[in-house]
């Protein structure tokens, strides 16, 4: 078994660091005021001892990324992916203008790690105690994660980290591969936006909106008024369900799903992916809700009996 598979076992626990994600200060008297305006969450609503998803959106409504907010006192750390992370500074700056917001890559000297399995939690004084819940502990921001097992998320300067991983391997398997994390996210169904899917869904569609991340009663954001046409007037035809696939060959991110009947044209996309201990890949995907029992991996195919449809 490779370490990627050990951390989904029950009566094993973990701990990496998730070196594929990268973080965003945002300071300044207006930070919030000026995130609320931009992202599909109600950012005024975030308390200290929270941590919540949110969306980043195009004016048509499409997602550009999706944040884990954090706060750190009077500022918020905005995690996604790291290959994100340019693009996406890049443009919320333009956007500052005469604020008092303040934007800074600061994943040089901070990073995440991730805990998970029984005993984790004696590598802290205390841990939160629900999902979505942040406190300080051992000079990092932990916070909980939801899970088919017990996951903390700690996040601070990597002196601190080095310190944690150090203590942790009286408790857990160090140095886990990443893609261990991302099969526990895919089992919580949790979305994530990479390069490969970005500009390409709704929020809904991801189902940000059923893990917190879409608010339908705050005011104006960018592409606000799209999404909240999908939830008020529209017809959701597509949504965010996991799968487990066996095939041969790599399954990637962005890799479309066709139907018999969809005459070569995609009915889904791959979201996140790992492999499975149960053999081939768990992956998210949305797809279009009339064709989810018929996949295949290729256009004019019959549906694939090596596709099937998991609990979300």
């Amino acid at each position: 078994m490779t370490q990627a598979l050990q951390t989904i076992m029950p009566d094993t626990a973990a701990i990496s660091t998730l070196d594929d994600l990268g973080i965003i200060r945002v300071s300044g008297t207006d930070a919030r005021t000026f995130l609320q305006g931009q992202l599909t969450s109600d950012i005024l609503q975030l308390g200290p001892d929270q941590t919540q998803l949110s969306g980043y959106c195009t004016p048509k409504g499409r997602l550009l990324a999706i944040f884990r907010i954090i706060p750190d006192d009077t500022d918020l750390l905005l995690v996604l992916p790291h290959e994100l992370l340019p693009g996406i500074l890049k443009r919320l700056q333009l956007y500052v203008l005469r604020a008092d917001v303040q934007l800074q890559d600061i994943s040089t000297t901070c990073g995440i790690c991730e805990l998970a399995g029984p005993g984790i939690e004696s590598c802290f004084p205390a841990i939160p105690e629900l999902d979505n819940s942040v406190m300080t502990s051992t000079g990092l921001r932990l916070f909980r994660l939801p899970g088919d097992r017990l996951r903390l998320g700690a996040i601070g300067p990597t002196a601190a980290l080095d310190t944690l991983r150090a203590q942790a391997t009286q408790h857990a398997i160090p140095s886990v591969s990443v893609t261990a994390w991302h099969l526990l996210d895919i089992r919580a169904g949790l979305p994530v936006i990479y390069t490969a899917t970005s500009e390409a869904f709704v929020p809904q569609m991801t189902n940000l909106h059923q893990v917190g991340g879409v608010s339908f009663k705050k005011g104006c954001y960018t592409g606000q008024e799209v999404v909240a046409r999908m939830h008020y007037l529209g017809k959701q035809k597509k949504q965010l369900y996991r799968l487990q696939i066996n095939a041969a060959a790599p399954i990637q991110v962005g890799q479309s799903l066709y139907a018999p009947d969809s005459r070569g044209q995609p009915v889904g996309t791959i979201t996140q992916q790992a492999p499975s201990p149960l053999g081939g890949y768990e992956v998210l995907a949305v797809c279009q809700t009339n064709s989810i029992n018929q996949l295949s991996l290729a256009p004019d195919a019959a549906p694939s009996p090596d596709i099937r449809r998991l609990s979300l």
